[in-house]
């Protein structure tokens, strides 16, 4: 997934493979832990981010799932870029329509509001222009735009309102009220074939994996995650691969470390200790701080305050960047083609870890497990066993010779 490992911890730490989960504001990002849950845009001012950064694209695919009765102009898909608000958009789901690079494409004459679920998808390819709008696996329009056109990266995505700007000036005139789910992107154009087949998993966003920054939405699912709000719930983890548990455990853990060679390319660890406000008498606890090594360097995170350096004072690199505002530090390191994001919400212990690249799938170890796709792994410990309860793994990644 364009591998994009997002995840949290505060009072509660929720990890999501490939860009994952859920922040301070509980109802501001989510991770979707099942490909059958779906998004609740229940007014106008329902809005949904993705989060996961758009490349430059010579062909692209897209499929979404919809249901909905409501009767405005609502916008499913709006992607802006700098200079063209209407990189790629599909709105209107009285009669449905589409624009690419700012062209107009046609009108369908096709109406999805009439509350049953539909699968939508639309391919469009560069090098001839060529387009295709599918409804529950039939093309609906068919023709040519932009060729010869690439269609710009590093836009602003939203799902359920139109920009006129990018990241903003919504039209609530055109805001999608109604369900949403399996939203799905490729760097390619999909076979009519492919299509039939509803494909889950897109190679540049995959809603299995992927995370969402939500306004006014609710998501439905059969997973609870943190339900009643961050403070009043246990630390649960979601390692990369979605597998879900708790642990609570006071002192230094190793949450992700490259477990390719004896000496890591990078390690990240983190201080749990109880909650001041744990009143039932059993230990709940709460991150204060983190440590981030890569290489030579290091930066260490103790509540409001940031420490870098390198113990090799002869290294001249700087790999690790910082930035600290009044209310967040933002550490950011390079490996390969994978970036690192490390965000702490200052005051609230809560912080999110964003990993996109796919140079460490199947290489990383710690509480959030070794990134290969398979759940059932998820407990390995660090002498390659596997844990028989979350007990006995959650210990044994915890930091041997640290104080507490």
């Amino acid at each position: 997934m364009r591998v994009y490992a997002l995840y949290y911890i505060t009072a509660c730490l929720c990890v999501s493979q490939m860009l994952g989960a859920k922040l301070g504001d509980e109802k501001e990002l989510e991770k979707r832990y099942d490909r059958t849950c779906y998004l609740d845009l229940v007014d106008i001012h329902s809005r949904i981010k993705v989060t996961t950064p758009i490349p430059n694209m010579g062909e692209v695919s897209y499929c979404i799932w919809m249901k909905s009765t409501s009767r405005n102009d609502g916008c499913l898909i709006s992607y802006a870029v700098p200079g063209d608000a209407n990189e790629l958009l599909l709105y209107d789901y009285d009669n449905l329509k589409i624009y690419i690079n700012d062209h107009y494409t046609q009108t369908t004459g096709v109406s999805v509001n009439d509350g049953i679920c539909h699968q939508i998808c639309f391919t469009w390819t560069s090098t001839t222009g060529h387009y295709k709008l599918y409804v529950d696996g039939v093309v609906v329009a068919d023709g040519t735009k932009a060729q010869g056109v690439t269609l710009q990266g590093g836009g602003s995505l939203y799902l359920g309102q139109e920009q006129d700007s990018v990241g903003g000036s919504f039209d609530t005139n055109q805001a999608f009220i109604g369900q949403i789910t399996k939203f799905n992107m490729w760097g390619r154009v999909l076979s009519a074939q492919e299509i039939s087949a509803q494909p889950d998993k897109g190679d540049i966003y995959t809603w299995a994996y992927s995370t969402l920054s939500m306004t006014g939405t609710e998501i439905k699912r059969l997973l609870d995650i943190c339900d009643g709000g961050a403070v009043k719930c246990d630390p649960h983890f979601t390692t990369l691969d979605g597998r879900h548990y708790s642990h609570q455990g006071v002192c230094w853990y190793t949450l992700v470390k490259d477990c390719s060679d004896v000496k890591p390319d990078f390690k990240i660890i983190a201080k749990f200790e109880p909650r001041d406000d744990n009143t039932s008498g059993e230990i709940k606890t709460r991150v204060v701080a983190i440590n981030i090594t890569v290489g030579d360097e290091y930066a260490n995170v103790d509540r409001l305050d940031i420490v870098t350096g390198k113990t090799n004072s002869l290294s001249k690199s700087e790999i690790i960047q910082a930035l600290k505002t009044e209310e967040k530090i933002i550490l950011s390191f390079t490996l390969g083609n994978t970036v690192f994001k490390v965000d702490w919400t200052l005051r609230k212990h809560i912080f999110t870890i964003d990993i996109s690249g796919s140079d460490y799938r199947g290489k990383l170890c710690g509480l959030l497990g070794n990134y290969n796709g398979d759940t059932h792994d998820d407990f390995q410990k660090p002498d390659g066993t596997i844990a028989d309860n979350v007990s006995d793994f959650g210990e044994s990644w915890k930091v041997l010779g640290t104080s507490c």
